[in-house]
């Protein structure tokens, strides 16, 4: 006699596990932040209109980012869902209440949505917070950022990169006059501008002939910089990462890293002297938020 073959779930379709519902945004608990020694988390806030080290909180109002920069990992995809106001003013209550006067606007690309925005911000007047976000240089030229300064906004990153980068193919279609403006007009609005500049982005003639330590010098903002990597999951990485492997898409973690040198070690520029050039010029944010030696 044969023996019986055990029941499978998979047989009856009525019996499959299912996936758990999905759980509204704002019935996910945010952290205890009163047990937490908010003080020792630091990131750069802004006193008498300068960046120094402080105690910062971080909010994320919304997820996600539609641009499509093929440099750039992007954790929570390419759709924006915001969360409900009700909770981000809460959460910024909750780190308000455990003594933080500060927090960072994570949010990839602040102001998108206007209406979104606008919202927040208006909620955000006379609460007595000091924050700083981050954006790109069109949402600023597009938005009212005095409302943004009205509601406690100090300072604003913007993703920069290089006056160049328009021409170097990771889709950022992002011109230098554009930057300039979107410096010049959240200075204006007393907002304290801060430029993410990113060395050894490919085909960039800023970064091959040396011109982009000049910008950076011209920029009346602060700058932070890190050199490209390659970043596995990106479109950059998919494209350049087999060409610096020995034509083979790379297996193993050691040879991720080996990527990226070898990519840096080829470039028509010599990166680490560009960086340290850089580094050197008084608008660089390191030279501004390192305490003074006791």
């Amino acid at each position: 006699m044969r023996p019986r073959r055990p029941h499978n779930l998979l047989d009856s379709p009525d019996s499959r596990p299912r996936p758990y519902p999905n759980i509204p945004l704002d019935a996910f608990a945010f952290p205890a932040f009163d047990l937490v020694p908010t003080a020792d988390y630091t990131a750069e806030v802004i006193s008498g209109g300068l960046p120094l080290p402080g105690p910062c909180g971080m909010v994320l109002a919304a997820r996600g980012c539609t641009y499509g920069c093929t440099f750039c990992h992007l954790p929570f995809g390419t759709r924006m869902r915001n969360q409900p106001l009700d909770r981000v003013l809460a959460e910024i209550g909750a780190q308000q209440a455990a003594g933080l006067e500060f927090v960072f606007f994570l949010d990839y690309v602040f102001g998108i949505n206007r209406t979104f925005y606008g919202e927040l911000c208006e909620r955000l007047r006379g609460r007595g917070l000091g924050w700083v976000g981050q954006t790109r240089a069109e949402i600023v030229l597009k938005s009212d950022v005095s409302q943004w300064a009205r509601a406690g906004c100090q300072g604003m990153w913007l993703g920069a990169e290089s006056p160049a980068i328009a021409g170097t193919g990771v889709r950022k279609r992002v011109s230098e006059e554009q930057i300039s403006q979107a410096v010049i007009k959240l200075r204006d609005a007393g907002i304290v501008p801060f430029a993410f500049v990113l060395m050894g982005l490919p085909d960039d003639e800023a970064c091959v002939s040396g011109r982009l330590v000049d910008w950076a010098a011209g920029l009346p903002a602060w700058f932070g910089i890190n050199q490209l990597y390659l970043r596995p999951g990106t479109t950059l990485y998919d494209q350049l990462a087999p060409a610096h492997n020995g034509g083979r898409t790379p297996t193993t973690w050691r040879e991720v890293q080996e990527v990226t040198r070898h990519y840096r070690a080829t470039y028509p520029a010599d990166l680490d002297a560009q960086q340290q050039r850089l580094t050197e010029l008084p608008n660089y944010l390191g030279n501004a938020i390192v305490p003074a030696a006791g």
